[in-house]
């Protein structure tokens, strides 16, 4: 959660200083985005709710989460940077289907995010989408949870390739409705003046 919203707050900051115009981000059209609100909601609640033990519910629950993020991501696909973040979604889907409905974090990282918890092979950390499989039983593991920061970093997190689309994605996609959404306030103010300036009487 922590790099995605780094990537909303890049996104907005960086479409302000590109000209774009963050009062009108809202009135932006984002189609079916009430599923993504419910799909993001379901994850939450497998995030929150399931212990250690992964239960037989997980994996097709978290299928049709997927699944619901990806048909919105075609619902909006002419959206700049959607195509990004969808290609994200896509290798996080697919490595969670491959390994039983949740994302492989080894063994050696997962004292970055859960210090202190004792977590077993093949259990689920607390408040996380992931399952502790070493590289060596997880399928696809380079796909997985296995990108963290420089030690000196500020802010220690464990990611996936995955993630960084998404992320990328995002901040792409914000910056671009808020350009796009300026852009056409200009154009529609040169339209609006341009028949007042040929109207005017010639000396």
């Amino acid at each position: 959660m922590t790099l995605f919203a780094a990537a909303i707050v890049a996104g907005l900051l960086l479409g302000w200083l590109l000209g774009g115009s963050m009062e009108t981000l809202g009135r932006s059209t984002v189609r079916l985005i009430w599923l993504a609100s419910l799909a993001l909601a379901v994850e939450a609640v497998i995030v929150r709710l399931v212990g250690l033990d992964v239960p037989p519910w997980v994996w097709p629950v978290h299928m049709a989460v997927y699944a619901a993020l990806l048909v919105v991501v075609a619902a909006n696909w002419r959206l700049p940077g959607i195509s990004m973040l969808g290609l994200g979604l896509l290798l996080n889907a697919t490595v969670i289907a491959l390994n039983g409905g949740l994302m492989p974090e080894a063994p050696e990282t997962l004292h970055i995010k859960h210090s202190g918890e004792q977590v077993a092979i093949g259990q689920h950390p607390p408040h996380s989408k992931d399952v502790v499989l070493p590289r060596d039983q997880a399928r696809l593991w380079w796909l997985g949870d296995v990108i963290t920061p420089p030690p000196e970093f500020p802010v220690q997190l464990v990611i996936s390739a995955g993630d960084l689309f998404v992320a990328t994605g995002i901040a792409w996609t914000i910056v671009g409705l808020m350009r796009h959404q300026a852009r056409d306030q200009r154009d529609q103010k040169e339209r609006t003046l341009w028949p007042s300036i040929s109207n005017l009487p010639n000396s």
